[in-house]
């Protein structure tokens, strides 16, 4: 590896009670083959005992660093973690998840080696005792930025996924507080939309999947969803008219297919379905065509 500055990795984690997963999340990254690095968890004001296994793990490894802060959400907590930190590139996860020892060593050179500048690989999928599940993920790898805003399956996972130079993020590339739910999906587009990342075919870390993660769907991701939207539209995020309406007929389909199957709002479904149609009616009724086909379980 190329001389880099020290710490070469910062690593953010925000937790807000994390107690039952945080201490293997840590121990997974204090573990990574790629040494130089820093680790800063956010305590979102915790409730339960997170602060307390973290300054137990602080007494065996001087790279930790907690931040104890008033509760803000997760969004806010990846920021402030992010300010703090001084290393060459940045790394995020959430309390949950569990890297693959050669992780961010990986994906670190795979940046080095390339002429991009932020990283992401594939993912395996645990349950809440870290078995594995046998679920697959299609991804699409090409015309990243095009097919992150049309909602395509290009980045699994995003936030404990990437890996960023710091300086390509600079001062403007930011989690949204205003959408914390989707925010880690944003801050890919946000990356995306200066330039695309290196993809790593290898499954570098465990996603678990559980009722707790925030892939639990709710009313507020489908609000939130339509609120990141919007900040696209308004601030000209979509590159041409044809993705525009692509990206703005599936997300809105998706929506209303939240709000009839997890959010008991059918009304707002429908207003949603409405808006499915006027962005692109072409694919709306193929959406529809295609739902019928899997049954209305499939809704979302």
């Amino acid at each position: 590896m190329q001389s880099l500055g020290s710490p070469i990795v910062s690593v953010v984690i925000p937790v807000y009670n994390g107690e039952k997963y945080l201490e293997a999340t840590l121990r997974s990254v204090m573990n990574q083959s790629l040494k130089d690095i820093e680790i800063y968890v956010v305590n979102d004001a915790s409730k339960d005992s997170s602060a307390a296994i973290v300054e137990q793990l602080q007494k065996i490894d001087s790279r930790i660093h907690l931040i104890n802060k008033k509760n803000s959400g997760v969004a806010d907590s990846r920021n402030k973690g992010l300010e703090a930190s001084k290393g060459t590139f940045v790394a995020f996860l959430d309390q949950d998840d569990i890297w693959g020892e050669t992780n961010l060593e990986e994906k670190v050179n795979a940046i080095l080696e390339s002429d991009k500048k932020w990283a992401f690989s594939d993912i395996s999928f645990i349950d809440e005792k870290g078995d594995p599940l046998f679920r697959e993920e299609k991804l699409v790898t090409d015309d990243f930025y095009n097919n992150i805003l049309k909602w395509k399956n290009v980045i699994p996972a995003p936030s404990g996924n990437i890996v960023v130079l710091r300086e390509f993020m600079g001062s403007d590339i930011r989690y949204d507080v205003k959408i914390p739910c989707p925010a880690d999906r944003d801050i890919c587009v946000q990356l995306a939309r200066k330039a695309p990342p290196v993809f790593i075919n290898r499954k570098l870390w465990q996603y678990r999947i559980h009722n707790e993660s925030m892939s639990v769907v709710d009313k507020r991701v489908a609000r939130e969803m339509a609120i990141m939207y919007d900040k696209y539209k308004r601030e000209g995020y979509f590159p041409d008219k044809q993705t525009r309406k692509i990206a703005l007929s599936t997300v809105y389909f998706m929506i209303a297919g939240m709000c009839f199957k997890f959010t008991g709002e059918p009304r707002k479904g429908f207003s949603f379905l409405v808006k499915s149609f006027i962005a692109y009616p072409a694919l709306f009724f193929r959406n529809v065509l295609l739902r019928i086909r899997k049954g209305p379980k499939s809704w979302r």
